[in-house]
């Protein structure tokens, strides 16, 4: 850890850290996964973590639809009365 931490500080300074991950993973054969990479340079303070998305980009409750379920229970009986009518449809020999 202190390795790593001595790499981002010296010589992958101004680097992202997911720059950082990949030159970590191909020149320097660190094999830990990303999330560690970061989670590490910022519990060291090195990097500052990322804002929350806005509320512009999370999603609401769909908004409900008048006639929306009577729709839908309307179709499931239509559905069950066929098949009720084709049941007991008289059969040719």
């Amino acid at each position: 850890m202190a390795q790593v931490l001595e790499l981002f500080e010296t010589r992958y300074f101004d680097f992202t850290v997911r720059h950082f991950h990949e030159k970590l993973r191909v020149e320097h054969w660190v094999r830990r996964n990303y999330s560690w990479t970061k989670n590490t340079l910022q519990a060291a303070g090195k990097v500052v973590r990322a804002k929350r998305k806005g509320v512009h980009r999370r999603r609401r409750p769909r908004k409900p639809m008048v006639g929306m379920m009577l729709h839908q229970i309307g179709l499931h009986a239509a559905i069950s009365f066929l098949c009720t009518l084709s049941a007991f449809a008289p059969r040719r020999p």
